[in-house]
């Protein structure tokens, strides 16, 4: 996990994969990159201050000092969640999940990795929290855009 903005994380994070190939679609956004669709079994690699479509999977991961079979939180929320008056509709989107550390192979760090549906989901900003529970000090924050 990477440091958060308190910086109280001793751990590092990588949470994306080489970057997927862009495409310009000419549309509406003509001149603005757009992620090519994936097959449905498959799924977009996090990163941070990146931007998605509804509907996509995406999938968070890193690496931590956290040693294997340690568990870390992982909460997936709007940023525009809040209080509301009763009578205000309601949609609320969002995943949270406890995953293992893995041990990581020939002495490469240790892994993480927890996978998001985003089919159902409200366009907005979210805010993804990891934190160790083992460790609870072992905190990271990242933010992504979910468009329609």
């Amino acid at each position: 996990m990477a440091k958060g903005p308190e910086g109280e994380v001793p751990a590092h994070g990588t949470f994306s994969a080489p970057p997927t190939p862009r495409v310009m679609d000419g549309g509406v956004d003509a001149g603005k990159p757009e992620e090519p669709p994936l097959p449905p079994n498959l799924a977009h690699p996090f990163r941070h201050q990146g931007a998605y479509r509804a509907g996509d999977r995406i999938l968070l991961n890193g690496t931590t000092i956290l040693s294997p079979g340690n568990h870390i939180l992982v909460e997936v929320t709007p940023v525009s969640f809040g209080p509301t008056r009763k009578s205000d509709p309601v949609a609320v989107s969002g995943s949270a999940g406890v995953v293992a550390v893995l041990a990581g192979e020939r002495g490469l760090p240790n892994t993480w990795s927890y996978l998001i549906d985003t089919r159902g989901w409200e366009p907005d900003e979210y805010l993804v929290k990891v934190q160790g529970i083992e460790v609870p000090l072992s905190t990271a924050s990242f933010r992504f855009t979910l468009l329609p």
